[in-house]
């Protein structure tokens, strides 16, 4: 594979070598040239496979985790756990807002809502072709100028109230877009008051980790499968590796060896 991936020719174990360009003067890849190559690749395969068992270590590591978490989906278990910093589960509940957000211009209220400010705006820009004319272009365009948030300041998840900020609820949605004039306007994206779904988290000194995700409509084990640590992680590596790899060997012939002559 390696002489396929060189472009050496061997026949009946005559060696015929191909002309490179090294700078500006054409060159021949010698004997050992490829000998070293052959040791360079086989050096770089050896610790790609280091790297591999590392990569592949932690991700069994970050697996088990998953695999030895509790599964929690009643508030008697969840009490329990939390007095007894019981460490990481996942825990299937209801997540509702304690205090609501609301605001004059829509209806309803909110954990959450978004309320982005977006002006019609006139650009310009030019662009010069092959005979060095100039011709000036315009177009419009919404750009936003100006965003709020408002939110919660605490939840309640399996009866039990936290801060807001203990979660990230990624569960906005489109409600409505107000024009203030026909060059201004807002658009509003709102979370809603209740959902159910499934957070993983470390339950410790009698509350939940800091930034936990929250996956609504979610089951356990949902979650936990969509959080396992698969072999695409693998795969990229060794494509990426193999890219160094070839690049390396590359450089390596484009280089004058004349120590090796």
């Amino acid at each position: 594979m390696m002489m396929l991936l060189l472009g050496s020719k061997y026949y009946w174990g005559v060696y015929t070598p191909l002309l490179f360009f090294r700078k500006d003067e054409k060159m021949e890849i010698t004997k050992r040239e490829i000998l070293v190559a052959i040791i360079i690749f086989i050096l770089l395969i050896c610790f790609g496979f280091l790297i591999h068992t590392a990569i592949q270590q932690k991700l069994d590591d970050q697996n088990q985790i998953y695999d030895q978490a509790l599964k929690i989906d009643k508030v008697s278990d969840f009490e329990y756990g939390l007095k007894t910093s019981i460490g990481h589960a996942f825990i299937f509940g209801t997540l509702k807002a304690v205090d609501t957000v609301s605001l004059p211009d829509i209806p309803g209220e909110y954990i959450r809502i978004e309320k982005t400010k977006e002006r019609y705006t006139q650009h310009t820009y030019t662009s010069t072709d092959s005979k060095g004319h100039t011709t000036v272009h315009t177009y419009w365009s919404w750009d936003t100028v100006d965003r709020d948030l408002f939110h919660s300041n605490e939840v309640s998840f399996m009866e039990h109230i936290f801060p807001y900020d203990k979660f990230n609820i990624s569960t906005e949605h489109y409600l409505d877009t107000l024009y203030e004039s026909p060059h201004v306007r807002y658009i509003y994206y709102v979370t809603d008051t209740e959902y159910v779904g499934t957070i993983f988290t470390k339950l410790s000194d009698g509350t939940i980790s800091d930034n936990t995700n929250f996956y609504e409509g979610q089951t356990i084990e949902q979650v936990n499968e969509s959080l396992h640590k698969r072999g695409l992680t693998i795969i990229l590596f060794w494509i990426g590796w193999l890219i160094i790899t070839g690049l390396l060997i590359y450089g390596f012939f484009y280089l004058e060896n004349r120590y090796l002559y």
